[in-house]
């Protein structure tokens, strides 16, 4: 009778405190699970008893065999048991808390699992250490996983505390390990392996606070992705993090705005990267990707700096260790299908830089607009669909000795496009041969700075005009060895409505070569309009200081339409639909001396 007595006094105080626990103490006492056949399911709240709140004995089994509710201040451990039957729920919330000392084992049933902080705030601290780690795993070795299948063994929701933290534990056999949602939290020291699916998913925008509290985890086997985070979070991961033997053993990166600031480090895996990454935010931002990071894009993801707001980029490789921009799907391209892989726009700050960077496999490698002052330099761009870089609107490197030694190569159609106004920003070192295209893409434009344009392995390329010319002067010199091939209708102008300068000077063993591109036509003013202008136009304000020597002038209109004094000797012109040149009446030809004529069409030289 006395003990019937008790389990209905024990019973009626737990209705009071508004919980649905059963215990089963055979033998034992009335408040205390026994070590085999406790049953604990229902609520724990500040009104249950200690021992409900307190799970210390050690060795103990502590068996959850329904739905627990964690509304007040509970302890498991150390060093004992917790057994949670399947389909069991531990929820923290309303204020709870739960905090697993070292060598506890927690072993879960077919989807059992524990979420904390889902409508109301929880708190969650699972602390071991690296001799007696805290141990989430199967209950049984005939089962095939625990937790919840869409999400994962260990859910830490919106409402966790900051202050939550797992360090020293082991999450294994779950649908997958931990799902962090929204809420920075503090995973130190862990080993996440052999989940069905992710080892750790942090859902946007959860991710670790800093790096230190993302530090000494081991994460593999699982049966996804060993991590997947936002392109926000990926500066919070350290570079210590071991990976192994995940069946997608790569970092995923969900795409997405980039607005903190700090570093993508070097992991012992790529990251996988899905959609845009934009790094931009109204009062600035800028990341840097440590040398020897891996970036491996999807197809018609991207990365772009810049767009609306101010943003920079720097990735500095090195010589033995660059970094590596890549397509994750063999045989396909990454990038914005209209522009490239990574786009610097036009808010994007002067420091952007790439160094020792191999970009590939993209659309077009890279795509800058409206940007003077880019350092991408000792880089490969490389069997990307369209062009290896195109600087458009403005865009250019800052001066030539910050766009130098690049190899941009089996691209398939122009290594380069540029415009003429910042042509002399190219050093002409490095290698743009070997691409579909074989020659660097000049766009036609006002040049009003100073220039020198150099000789590459490729020649330049021409649409429409380039005219040179300022309001207080300005001169382009145009190195030996260079080759220009101009299309239809292209052509070069000098001095049309203000002061310009050409110096043109190459040597007879180096010389100047403006020919056409299109094979069987001729370029130059008005060509398909029967205009016998020319192709190299030096207009009335041309400059005296003009001279162009040992050049080729070749399968233009006319060679050279001259309106000004200049100096014109020891040229090769030949093979131009009308004329070799033309003169004004009233243009000196003393400087006009020593060329060689062949094949015009009309004749040597008609004076108008």
């Amino acid at each position: 009778m006395n003990k019937l007595l008790s389990l209905v006094t024990a019973a009626a105080i737990l209705m009071v405190a508004g919980c649905d626990l059963l215990t089963q103490l055979p033998g034992g006492k009335d408040d205390e699970p026994d070590k085999k056949d406790t049953g604990i399911k229902g609520v724990i709240n500040s009104q249950s008893s200690s021992s409900l709140k307190s799970w210390t004995t050690s060795g103990k089994v502590y068996h959850i065999t329904g739905s627990l509710d964690i509304q007040t201040d509970v302890v498991w451990g150390p060093d004992v048991e917790v057994l949670v039957d399947a389909d069991a729920r531990i929820e923290v919330e309303e204020s709870g808390s739960l905090t697993i000392k070292e060598g506890v084992k927690v072993l879960l049933g077919d989807d059992a699992y524990i979420q904390v902080g889902y409508g109301t705030s929880g708190k969650f601290i699972a602390v071991g250490t690296k001799e007696k780690p805290v141990v989430f795993t199967k209950s049984s070795s005939n089962q095939s996983t625990w937790g919840h299948d869409n999400y994962a063994g260990i859910i830490l929701d919106s409402k966790i505390t900051g202050d939550s933290k797992l360090d020293y534990c082991v999450i294994e056999y779950a649908s997958a390990g931990i799902y962090a949602n929204e809420i920075p939290v503090k995973v130190t020291n862990c080993t996440i392996r052999n989940n069905k699916n992710y080892g750790i998913q942090f859902h946007s925008p959860a991710m670790p606070k800093d790096t230190s509290t993302f530090t000494g985890n081991k994460i593999s086997n699982n049966g996804k992705y060993p991590i997947m985070i936002s392109a926000d979070g990926v500066s919070r991961l350290p570079g210590d993090i071991v990976f192994t033997n995940n069946t997608n053993n790569k970092i995923y990166v969900e795409g997405g705005d980039v607005v903190s600031s700090g570093t993508w480090r070097k992991q012992e895996v790529p990251y996988e990267i899905k959609g845009r990454v934009s790094i931009e935010q109204p009062s600035g931002v800028s990341i840097t990707i440590a040398a020897g990071t891996v970036c491996e894009l999807n197809e018609d993801a991207y990365i772009e700096v810049g767009y609306g707001d101010p943003g920079t980029l720097i990735a500095k490789g090195t010589k033995d260790d660059p970094i590596i921009f890549t397509c994750s799907v063999d045989g396909a391209f990454w990038g914005h299908d209209h522009y490239a892989g990574i786009i610097i726009s036009n808010k994007a700050t002067n420091n952007t830089t790439l160094q020792y960077c191999r970009i590939e496999n993209a659309t077009t490698g890279v795509y800058a607009t409206g940007v003077s002052a880019l350092n991408i330099s000792n880089c490969e761009i490389k069997n990307n669909k369209n062009n290896g870089i195109i600087f458009y609107d403005g865009a250019s490197p800052k001066d030539s000795a910050s766009f130098v030694n690049n190899v941009i190569t089996g691209n398939g159609d122009y290594p380069i496009v540029i415009n003429a106004s910042v042509l002399g920003k190219l050093s002409g070192t490095g290698s743009c041969s070997g691409n579909e295209k074989d020659g660097i893409f000049v766009n036609g434009d006002v040049v009003t700075d100073n220039a020198t344009w150099k000789a590459h392995d490729v020649p330049y390329i021409v649409k429409n005009r380039i005219n040179i010319e300022n309001a207080t002067g300005v001169k382009v010199t145009i190195r030996p060895g260079v080759a220009m091939q101009f299309l239809v209708d292209a052509y070069l102008e000098v001095g049309y409505g203000e002061p310009g300068t050409l110096v043109a000077n190459g040597t007879a063993e180096s010389p100047i070569v403006f020919s056409g591109f299109v094979e069987d036509s001729y370029w130059g003013y008005g060509v398909d309009n029967e205009d016998n202008s020319g192709g190299i136009y030096l207009s009335n304000k041309t400059t005296s200081s003009t001279s162009l020597s040992y050049c080729v002038i070749e399968r233009a209109s006319s060679g050279i339409n001259v309106e000004a004094d200049v100096s014109i000797k020891n040229c090769t012109i030949k093979d131009n639909k009308y004329y070799g040149i033309i003169l004004n009446d009233d243009v000196p030809t003393s400087k006009i001396a020593d060329n060689t004529f062949s094949g015009n069409g009309s004749g040597e030289t008609l004076k108008n």
